[in-house]
């Protein structure tokens, strides 16, 4: 990918998986100097469209950046992934413009 591109994890994710490779991805970003912060843009789905983002979450060891979570996708499912992470203290956001605005002012 050119370095001003947001990160494609597809060819990962085909090789390895959707959690090892978001886990280790995320944690990656985070440790990375030059990333000042993350937004993570996740499909709430059904079946194999569904994942558990706490446990990608769990990854990122010694928060200092600002991580936050776009949410698109059937709406029960957004619903539930959305109260769960908020109830684990994740920002999680069903508008971009809202989330672009938020990651504006933290940085």
């Amino acid at each position: 990918m050119p370095v001003n591109n947001p990160v494609d994890y597809w060819p990962a994710i085909e090789k390895h998986g959707v959690l090892e490779t978001l886990k280790e991805g995320l944690s990656a970003l985070h440790a990375d100097r030059g990333v000042d912060g993350a937004i993570i843009h996740l499909f709430a789905g059904v079946g194999h469209l569904a994942l558990d983002l706490l446990q990608i979450m769990d990854g990122i060891k010694n928060q200092k950046k600002p991580v936050l979570v776009w949410i698109a996708g059937l709406k029960d499912e957004a619903e539930y992934i959305k109260r769960r992470m908020e109830s684990a203290g994740w920002p999680v956001f069903d508008e971009i413009q809202r989330l672009a605005k938020v990651m504006s002012a933290l940085l």
